[in-house]
């Protein structure tokens, strides 16, 4: 879980899609606080982790193009959990 803020050396690594380690070190440390987002949101734990799959997706993708890390934006995983879980809520069954 999330003890301060993500390291700045974590999110650089992040650019390059093959460094699996930098993948599964984040994956372990959001993991949890994703799945909880979404949960607080009136998700089933099943359609949370669908949201958390699409948004490791999307950090994936805007890694890949011109990221650059700013402490001051800092809320890609929220805003991004929130797109992709209310966009999604009226299409699955069970969501509310």
């Amino acid at each position: 879980m999330v003890s301060g803020p993500t390291r700045p050396s974590l999110l650089l690594r992040l650019r390059d899609a093959s460094d699996e380690k930098a993948w599964n070190e984040f994956d372990d440390t959001y993991r949890g606080l994703i799945l909880g987002y979404c949960r607080r949101r009136g998700l089933q734990h099943g359609d949370a982790e669908d949201v958390r799959q699409m948004v490791m997706m999307n950090l994936s993708k805007a890694a890949q193009g011109s990221f650059a890390y700013n402490p001051e934006r800092g809320r890609f995983i929220r805003k991004t959990a929130d797109r992709v879980s209310f966009a999604g809520k009226g299409s699955h069954p069970g969501r509310r």
